[in-house]
């Protein structure tokens, strides 16, 4: 009796059609803690998070940086940042900072545009990622010019910080968060990106931890015949399986489209 049923619990597992679904990293820490722990402060949980003073590294004591005759300063209004600098029209004005970029060698700073007031929280409309940007080594401002390019920059090039090679939802955002969804409406030439958490968290190499979480939490003697710990196999008898997990973002490569 007790054979047929340890054979029963090996052999019925998950549904065949069961979706692994992301649940974010607390749940992960519940049984993973020493891998949260270590997690915690790496280059990974730093990629990108919300401005705030704790993660703003910048001088923005009304610091200036001139660069090609343009004066931009750096300064705090009411607990929030914002850069006066040349705008998207050539004109000099005020933008917010909304988002900080990494932390070593170098931080950088993301400003929101084409937000309409109706727009869910949860979502995020068009970012700009400024050029001028903050040597955390040197603790300095410097403008990050594209390569090769050392003329000043018109505000309609594609190249300004303003234009489509410094917009963050296409550029970048895929490898700085985690389940990072584009959700571009073509109609209305508006994004509404989201993610299911801002930094790169155990999900974004793992995988979906929805299946993993139910399977450690059945109480069976056994992970699924079929799909191992529910998680992304990383640890195959080759290294092609981890060299996959990391390549799509650690090599220079363009997404033609989701997966």
């Amino acid at each position: 009796m007790i054979a047929i049923y340890v054979w029963a619990d090996w052999y019925i597992g998950l549904p065949g059609d069961a979706r692994a679904e992301f649940v974010g990293r607390q749940s992960c820490a519940q049984c993973h803690e020493s891998q949260h722990s270590a997690w915690q402060g790496s280059h990974h949980e730093l990629a990108m998070d919300l401005a705030k003073e704790m993660t703003v590294l910048g001088d923005f004591k009304d610091a200036e940086l001139t660069h090609h005759g343009v004066t931009s300063r750096m300064f705090k209004r009411n607990g929030k940042f914002f850069v006066h600098t040349e705008g998207p029209d050539g004109k000099l004005s005020d933008f917010e900072v909304k988002y900080v970029f990494g932390v070593d060698p170098l931080q950088q700073y993301m400003v929101e545009f084409d937000r309409p007031a109706d727009m869910p929280p949860d979502e995020v409309a068009r970012l700009q990622v400024l050029r001028i940007s903050w040597d955390t080594r040197n603790k300095r401002w410097f403008h990050l010019d594209p390569p090769d390019v050392k003329e000043k920059l018109d505000p309609t090039d594609e190249l300004h910080w303003t234009g489509l090679a410094q917009r963050w939802n296409h550029m970048c955002a895929d490898c700085h968060s985690t389940n990072l969804q584009k959700n571009f409406d073509v109609a209305k030439n508006q994004y509404h990106t989201t993610w299911s958490e801002i930094d790169v968290s155990c999900e974004a190499c793992h995988g979906p931890g929805s299946l993993h979480v139910q399977l450690a939490k059945s109480g069976s003697l056994f992970w699924d015949r079929k799909r191992g710990y529910g998680l992304a196999d990383l640890k195959d008898t080759s290294n092609v399986p981890q060299i996959q997990a990391c390549a799509p973002c650690h090599s220079r490569r363009r997404v033609i489209a989701p997966g």
